[in-house]
C-alpha cells in the first residue's frame, strides 16, 4: 500500500484544485511557500485595483459610491446576476506583475472565493432585510440591479424581445394566481393563528407588515427582482398551507367552492416553487427561499409532492448554511449599548427569526430519519441555540411557564436531536437483536 496517495486517504474533491497546483512543483516545501506568496501578492494586488477602481467611480458620480467595496463582496459580485459581464476584472488580474494564466489562475481564484465565504456569511446574515421592499436586493446597494429582467439568461437562444417576453409573461402568470386582498388576508390570518405555531418557520408580525405594505405601497404587485420574488415565493407558500389544511366551512367563508381547495392549493405550491426558479434562488440567496420551502411542508404531503419536498428542503439547509443561520451570535453580542431601541429590536426579530428557521429544517430533517434512514444536519456542527420563550411582538423573555410560539417547536427539538445519535447507533449495531436493544434504550 503507497501511503499518501489520493485514491488511498480518499481526501475531498474540494481539496483536488490545492493538490493540482501542489503537484504542478518540484518540492513541496518550497511549493507551499510559492503558493502562498502568490496568493498574498494576489490579494495586494486586487485591493490595489478594487481602491483605485472605486476611488475613479467616487470621483465621477459620489453618490454611487461611499467607499472602498471589500474583497469579499467584490468577488461575490463576479457570481451574481448582472445586466453585462465585464471580463475587465479578470483581464487586469491574469496581466498583473508575478502571476501565471491557465491553471494556476483558476485554482488562485478558488482559492480566494472560498477565504472570502465565511466573511460573506456573516456580512450577508446580519443585513437580511425581512422586508424585501426596503431594498430591491438583499446585500443593499453593493451588488448590482437584481431585476429579472436585466439577467441574460436565454438571450443567446430567443433575443432580447423574445426574453422579455417570456419573462413578462411567467410574471404575469403569477400575479393572475392571487386572489383578491381580502382572501389572501383571511388566509395569511388563519395560518397566523393556527398552522404558524407548529412550524414557525418565519416571524408573523413581520410578514404582516410586509403584506400591508405589499398592498398599499406596491398596490399587490409582485417586485420584479430576485428578493422580490423569493418574498413571493413565501407568500404563496403560506397561502397553499392554509388551503391545504382549512376545513369546509372556512373555505367556503372566504368566498371559495369547495371544489376548488385541493386545486388552488397545488397551484399555489407550484407558483411558490415557480417564483424560486424565476428568482434564481440557488444563486441569489434570501432567507425568504427556506422560509417559503419549510413552510410548505405543510402542503406538500398532502398534495402528494413528497419527493419534491424532500429535495426542496435539502437545498433549503445549504442555503441557510450559506447564510450563516448555523452560527448566529448571541443577541448580547448585537449592535453594542449605543445602538438605538428600533433598530435594536428589529437585529433582536431578524436573529429571532433566522434561529426558528434553522431550528424547523433540523426538525424536519432529523424527523424524516426514520423514513429515509439518513440526516443532513449533524448535532455537533452548528452553533445557533434554541429560540427564546418570549413576546412575539417586544421581544421581551418570559418565563419558561408560560407557553408562547416557541414552546412547541422547543419541546419537539429536546425529542428530535435523538434521531442522529439514534440511527448512528443502529447502523453499528451488528445484529438484529442489537438494533432492537439500541431502541429500547433511546425509548427510555
Amino acid at each position: 500500500m503507497i501511503r499518501g496517495t489520493r485514491q488511498r486517504c480518499r481526501k475531498p474533491e474540494s481539496n483536488l484544485a490545492l493538490d493540482a497546483a501542489l503537484e504542478d512543483q518540484d518540492g513541496s516545501g518550497r511549493l507551499a511557500l510559492s503558493l502562498v506568496t502568490s496568493l498574498a501578492t494576489r490579494v495586494e494586488y486586487l485591493e490595489s485595483q478594487l481602491k483605485s477602481g472605486s476611488s475613479a467611480l467616487a470621483a465621477a458620480d459620489p453618490e454611487t459610491c461611499e467607499g472602498a467595496i471589500s474583497l469579499g463582496q467584490r468577488i461575490r459580485l463576479q457570481v451574481l446576476p448582472q445586466p453585462e459581464q465585464d471580463d475587465s476584472f479578470h483581464a487586469d488580474v491574469s496581466s498583473s506583475p508575478g502571476h501565471g494564466g491557465g491553471a494556476g489562475l483558476e485554482n488562485t481564484t478558488t482559492v480566494l472565493e472560498y477565504l472570502a465565504r465565511g466573511h460573506l456569511a456573516t456580512h450577508v446574515t446580519r443585513n437580511v432585510k425581512p422586508n424585501t421592499f426596503a431594498s430591491p436586493s438583499p446585500f443593499g446597494n453593493d451588488v448590482p440591479e437584481d431585476n429579472i429582467f436585466s439577467w441574460r439568461r436565454f438571450r443567446s437562444a430567443f433575443g432580447d424581445d423574445k426574453y422579455l417576453a417570456i419573462e413578462q409573461l411567467r410574471l404575469r402568470f403569477l400575479q393572475d394566481l392571487l386572489p383578491s386582498q381580502e382572501q389572501v388576508v383571511q388566509l395569511f390570518n388563519f395560518h397566523r393563528s393556527r398552522i404558524l405555531w407548529v412550524h414557525n418557520s418565519f416571524h408573523g408580525p413581520s410578514f404582516s407588515s410586509e403584506l400591508d405594505r405589499f398592498y398599499q405601497h406596491d398596490h399587490g404587485e409582485f417586485s420584479p427582482s430576485s428578493s422580490g420574488l423569493q418574498w413571493a415565493a413565501l407568500h404563496f407558500a403560506i397561502m397553499s398551507s392554509s388551503m391545504a389544511c382549512a376545513k369546509s366551512n372556512k373555505i367556503i367563508r372566504w368566498g371559495f367552492d369547495i371544489k376548488e381547495q385541493c386545486e388552488l392549493a397545488r397551484l399555489w405550491y407550484d407558483a411558490a416553487t415557480e417564483c424560486m426558479s424565476v428568482a434564481r434562488c440557488f444563486q441569489t440567496h434570501n432567507m425568504c427561499t427556506p422560509q417559503a420551502i419549510a413552510t410548505m411542508t405543510w402542503a406538500a404531503h398532502t398534495l402528494g409532492n413528497g419527493d419534491i419536498q424532500t429535495v426542496l428542503e435539502a437545498a433549503a439547509i445549504r442555503i441557510s448554511q450559506s447564510l450563516g443561520l448555523h452560527h448566529i451570535a448571541e443577541i448580547d453580542g448585537l449592535g453594542g449599548q449605543y445602538i438605538e431601541h428600533d433598530q435594536r429590536l428589529k437585529d433582536i426579530i431578524q436573529q429571532e427569526a433566522g434561529r426558528r428557521l434553522w431550528q424547523q429544517l433540523t426538525l424536519q430533517d432529523w424527523f424524516s430519519v426514520p423514513f429515509s434512514e439518513n440526516y443532513s444536519v449533524t448535532p455537533i456542527h452548528f452553533l445557533t441555540t434554541k429560540p427564546m420563550n418570549c413576546n412575539d411582538l417586544t421581544m421581551e423573555p418570559l418565563p419558561p411557564t408560560i407557553p408562547t410560539i416557541t414552546t412547541y417547536n422547543n419541546f419537539l427539538h429536546s425529542i428530535a436531536i435523538l434521531m442522529p445519535e439514534l440511527l448512528d447507533k443502529l447502523c453499528e449495531a451488528a445484529t438484529m437483536h442489537t438494533k432492537y436493544e439500541v431502541v429500547l434504550q433511546y425509548d427510555r
